[in-house]
């Protein structure tokens, strides 16, 4: 199984096939910009993959953070979504967040990117 993940200007997207042929794991999120700057889609989309409401509001406090930031209208994350999302990663690793590391990237870059409008 191959996986195809690339970060690019702190935006983490590709296809990651987990499973053993029988199985597999999707990540999804709404489509087309639907809901885009819905904070209680995007809470609710985290909750299914086990983000815990601490985490949530970490990452709540950060997307204000990084409101007007020139990197958002470059369609790349803001400098504070970057840094959860390494310390998302860091649970991922660590056992903390109880997911698997391939996963973690693309269940974050789903939820941030159709929060943003971009997927």
């Amino acid at each position: 199984m191959s996986n195809d993940i690339r970060i690019e200007g702190g935006i983490i997207s590709g296809n990651i096939a987990i499973g053993d042929g029988a199985k597999a794991i999707s990540v999804q999120f709404a489509n087309g910009g639907v809901g885009a700057g819905s904070e209680n889609l995007l809470l609710d989309g985290l909750r299914k993959y086990n983000v815990s409401d601490g985490d949530l509001q970490d990452l709540l406090y950060a997307i204000k953070q990084d409101e007007g930031s020139p990197a958002l209208s470059r369609k790349e994350l803001g400098p504070n979504v970057k840094s959860w999302m390494q310390i998302m990663f860091g649970k991922a690793v660590n056992s903390i967040w109880q997911v698997e590391l391939g996963m973690a990237g693309s269940i974050l870059a789903s939820a941030m990117q159709h929060y943003y409008g971009w997927g």
